[in-house]
């Protein structure tokens, strides 16, 4: 079995795959900024940080083994967020 707690380093591949993923929630995290501050919007940013956080342990857990399948994968979503410069995964 897996050692599910263990930290991993990501190869070049899921480097790639966290960059477009932090991208994508930072711009999700401006969107929810404009919102007026309430409980809902707590929760929001809430589950947000939870997507990102499982969004990037899906990725340099199991992204290697799918991307073998489908190596276009990564290179077509980092092209659709590319622009904002390469940032490091958190």
């Amino acid at each position: 079995m897996e050692d599910l707690f263990t930290n991993r380093a990501p190869n070049t591949e899921q480097a790639l795959m966290l960059d477009v993923i932090t991208e994508t929630m930072l711009s999700v995290d401006e969107l929810l900024q404009r919102l007026p501050n309430s409980r809902f919007r707590s929760l929001a940013l809430t589950k947000l940080e939870e997507c990102s956080m499982w969004a990037k342990k899906a990725t340099v857990f199991t992204y290697a083994v799918e991307s073998e399948a489908a190596p276009a994968a990564a290179p077509a979503a980092t092209e659709a967020t590319s622009g904002s410069g390469g940032g490091s995964p958190e």
